[in-house]
C-alpha cells in the first residue's frame, strides 16, 4: 500500500535504553518523516510522551492512555477472548484451561476477564479452570509446559492462551510429550 501510494516506509525498533530512544527520536525529528505508527503493546504512558512532542502525527497501536491526547487503534481484548473461549467450549464441551503469561500486560488481564465471562456464560465454574503461568515466548512457554507435564500437574482438555507465542510453545511441548 505504501509503495502504491508513493510513500516510503521505515521500520525501526526502539528499545528501553534512554540514550537510544532520545537519539532515535532526534533522527525522526530531523528527517522527512511524515508520521509514525507506533506499536505500543508493552509501553507505559511515559514512553509515549516524547513521540507526542514531535511535529508529526502519531498513531499508537495496541495500547491506550486516557491521559494522553493521541490517535489509538486498540483491540477489544475482552470480546476477542470471550468469543474465542465461547467457540472453544462449543467445540470441546469441556471446561477450558488458561495459558497465562508470566509477564503481566493490560491486554492479558482484559483477555482473562473475557475468558472468565465466557466460562461463566456457559454454566461452568471459574474456580475449576486450570491456569498455567508460562513465559511469553515460544521457547519459554515450551520449557515451562514441559516442566508442568513432567511434574504431573493436572492438564485441561483445551486451552485459551494469552498470545500466539504461548500457544505455539505449549503445542510444541504437548506434541513432544
Amino acid at each position: 500500500g505504501c509503495k502504491k501510494n508513493d510513500y516510503r516506509l521505515k521500520i525501526s525498533y526502539i528499545y528501553e535504553d534512554e540514550d537510544t530512544i532520545t537519539k532515535q527520536i532526534e533522527e525522526i525529528q530531523y528527517s522527512d518523516c511524515a508520521g509514525i505508527i507506533l506499536l505500543g503493546t508493552e509501553m507505559e504512558s511515559g514512553d509515549l510522551k516524547p513521540f507526542l512532542n514531535l511535529p508529526i502525527p502519531v498513531v499508537l497501536l495496541d495500547a491506550y492512555f486516557e491521559n494522553l491526547d493521541c490517535n489509538y487503534v486498540v483491540p477489544n481484548n475482552r470480546q476477542g477472548a470471550y468469543l474465542a473461549t465461547d467457540y472453544l467450549i462449543s467445540r470441546r464441551m469441556k471446561q477450558p484451561g488458561y495459558l497465562q503469561s508470566a509477564y503481566p500486560l493490560r491486554n492479558f488481564s482484559e483477555r482473562l476477564e473475557g475468558f472468565y465471562h465466557a466460562v461463566h456464560d456457559n454454566g461452568m465454574s471459574r474456580s475449576r479452570c486450570i491456569i498455567h503461568q508460562l513465559s511469553p515466548t515460544i521457547d519459554g512457554a515450551m520449557a515451562d509446559m514441559l516442566a508442568i507435564i513432567d511434574r504431573g500437574d493436572a492438564l485441561a482438555d483445551c486451552y485459551f492462551a494469552d498470545n500466539d507465542l504461548i500457544a505455539i510453545g505449549t503445542i510444541k511441548a504437548l506434541r513432544l510429550r
